[in-house]
């Protein structure tokens, strides 16, 4: 087996969802490759594994954990305080790939990172540099600023300080009023930006950002001549600070965009809303009419984040709106929200399909809403919409698809209808679907071809090819091919520490198995007994390649000493040898097998011995019962260490002792009688 297919392989492993738990904790160890890394980063992990990942001595395995946006935040808590400062900055940056919405993290990990002294002990990064990038990240929420503004650490009450505007005026009176000379010098240096006198002054220093001093600052009269004689009009229009004077004529500019920021603010009077309520262009005359909807600045910015944005928006969200202890409240109440649900204005249901916290009843209306955006923003932001309804804008919505495809709620079954859509990646998602009897494994498109192997209704004749599959190209990206992908839905054994016998007996020492010839004996010393009871069906029911049944045949053939002993082999390599042989032989064998082969929890079922071959490659598998024995090939286990080997055959034994499939019957009665 070729190194890169042997990584494959370990990382499709790596992303099996069923794969146990000791099995992904191997997978850490610098000769799994980039299984690790890429396992830590890019799935959910179960709390064994990312105990390990947190006190594994490589920073390798540690940064990518930090970077793990399945993982509860709250578990990467020891990483802020990480030795290596490369790893305390992976969890400052976030997620290697933005989603739309980021999770902010926990209090705790944001005070350690913001508190720290020192960038670690690798000396690579400064604080600071951490610090600059946990700030650029969007996973500090603004309830976090307004909640330390009043903390005991003087440190913490001047990092309040850096979201000024977020702050309630009290808050802000307070801090220009600290008894701390630090945080009363950065709150006046915040404050900057309320006092009209002194942001003409810094004007001149912002050079081309002067449109962000228009568009969020207090400004005076003289600044507000200047938008208006240099044309900057629209920042001016959406600015909280802006005085009503201003806002009389922005509400007559010729530019429509103008026109539309007025009448949605919230600020505007009843006069001008009349106004622009009839005015000549459609959009401005629906920002108008949505009064007296935004009552409060953060009503408008909900109702900002989603006017005009269009059915394949992914801009980035920030903070869910959500209701605050602070005065005023971070976000609209649920009773706004719960208003927009039953307006007749779309833009307003929108708004409401946005909230994750709209009631159940009311997202199920919404799911029904004759407007597509409607439905859109409902499955891309509401966690209880339906699952119909996600599967529906994956569909006929590409822009929302890898959203989409990480939401708990979407369907993994009911997509087999979906295989014969033009669009590859539609095709795809169907071809996973457990429920599909034929995957289309021959699909002329490789990732279609990629998804199949991961179905688990897909035969082990199918699946062997693929197991070996290169790689593929798709544009500048070389694509992992498909032995990823079938080991990620049937992952083979991997090597297990020494496990005693379930039932405590001593496990025999004696090979019986003296009428096969080719055998050595078991490597010294006794059988290795594994209780299935610690081997979940993940190992047991994994699938394996498929070997061509002549191969087995001649195998067996070659194996047996005595030329009047009767054999039967069943499909996956398990061979009933016959010592009183009567009758229907594949009858007798399978009853033999049925009752034998299966591997039974917290019984002698689960023990196996291993015995090397001498005139062919591989070993034999033996069981609890001294006439059923499974072959195992050279090339077929990963790990070709003792247990490895006897945990790959036990699992063949299993299965054919499950589905009972014959593959050939060796008669020798006429020999054994002629002898």
């Amino acid at each position: 087996m070729s190194d890169s297919v042997h990584e494959r392989w370990l990382r499709g492993i790596a992303f099996n969802p069923a794969a146990p738990s000791d099995v992904l904790v191997r997978l850490l160890d610098p000769a799994a490759g980039n299984a690790g890394p890429l396992m830590c980063e890019g799935r959910g992990l179960p709390d064994p594994v990312v105990d390990a990942a947190l006190r594994h001595p490589s920073g390798v395995i540690r940064r990518a954990l930090a970077r793990n946006r399945y993982v509860d935040p709250a578990r990467l808590a020891p990483l802020a305080s990480d030795p290596s400062g490369i790893v305390r900055a992976w969890l400052a940056s976030g997620p290697r790939h933005h989603p739309q919405r980021v999770r902010p993290l926990p209090d705790d990990i944001l005070v350690t990172l913001l508190m720290a002294q020192d960038g670690g002990e690798d000396g690579r990064l400064t604080a600071k540099e951490i610090i600059g990038e946990l700030d650029s990240s969007r996973q500090i929420p603004l309830s976090f600023f307004r909640s330390i503004a009043g903390h005991e650490h003087p440190g913490l009450r001047t990092v309040a300080t850096w979201r000024w505007q977020s702050l309630t005026p009290a808050q802000r009176a307070a801090l220009l009023d600290d008894p701390d000379p630090g945080v009363r010098e950065a709150a006046q240096d915040r404050n900057w930006a309320l006092d009209p006198e002194r942001v003409e002054a810094r004007l001149p220093s912002f050079g081309s950002r002067n449109g962000f001093v228009f568009g969020t600052c207090a400004l005076s009269p003289a600044l507000v001549e200047q938008c208006f004689a240099d044309g900057t009009v629209l920042p001016m229009a959406r600015n909280p600070h802006t005085p009503a004077y201003a806002l009389a004529r922005l509400a007559r500019h010729p530019d429509a965009e103008v026109r539309a920021a007025v009448a949605a603010r919230p600020d505007v009077g009843p006069v001008l809303v009349a106004e622009l309520r009839s005015d000549p262009v459609e959009y401005v005359r629906t920002c108008a009419r949505l009064h007296p909807f935004p009552r409060t600045w953060t009503e408008y910015r909900a109702i900002d984040q989603v006017m005009g944005h269009g059915p394949d928006c992914t801009c980035p969200t920030g903070e869910p709106f959500t209701e605050s202890n602070a005065d005023p409240a971070l976000g609209p109440s649920p009773d706004w929200f719960a208003s927009c649900a039953v307006s007749e204005e779309a833009v307003l249901r929108r708004v409401a399909a946005s909230w994750l916290g709209l009631s159940a009843e009311l997202a199920e209306t919404l799911a029904r809403d004759d407007d597509e955006e409607v439905r859109i923003r409902l499955a891309c932001h509401h966690p209880l919409a339906p699952s119909h309804l996600l599967l529906d804008v994956f569909v006929t919505r590409p822009a929302h698809r890898p959203a989409l495809l990480e939401l708990p709620a979407f369907p993994r079954t009911g997509r087999a209808h979906l295989i014969d859509h033009p669009d590859p990646e539609v095709r795809a998602l169907a071809a996973a679907d457990p429920a599909l009897p034929d995957p289309p494994v021959a699909d002329p498109d490789a990732s279609v071809r990629q998804a199949a192997a991961t179905n688990p209704s897909l035969s082990p004749e199918a699946l062997g090819p693929l197991l070996a599959a290169p790689p593929y190209r798709r544009g500048r990206r070389v694509q992992p091919g498909t032995a990823r992908s079938a080991h990620a839905r049937t992952p083979r054994p991997l090597p297990e520490r020494h496990r005693h016998r379930a039932d405590g007996r001593p496990t025999p020492r004696d090979d019986p198995h003296a009428a096969i010839t080719g055998m050595a004996k078991a490597r010294t010393g006794p059988r290795v007994p594994v209780s299935v009871d610690r081997h979940p069906a993940w190992l047991l029911s994994g699938m394996m390649i498929a070997m061509d049944t002549e191969i087995l045949v001649d195998i067996w053939q070659r194996l047996h000493a005595d030329p009047g002993k009767s054999w039967v082999l069943f499909e996956h390599g398990t061979c009933v040898v016959l010592t009183a042989p009567d009758g229907d032989l594949a009858e007798q064998a399978t009853e033999i097998l049925k009752k034998f082969g299966p591997a039974r929890a917290g019984s002698s079922a689960g023990d196996f011995g291993v015995i090397n071959l001498e005139d062919v490659e591989g070993w034999a598998v033996t069981g609890h019962h001294n006439d059923v024995l499974a072959y195992v090939g050279p090339d077929e286990p990963q790990d070709q260490s003792e247990i490895a080997v006897g945990l790959f055959g036990r699992s063949k034994r299993h299965r054919d002792g499950t589905e009972l499939h014959v593959v050939h019957v060796e008669d020798k009665r006429a020999s054994a009688n002629l002898g």
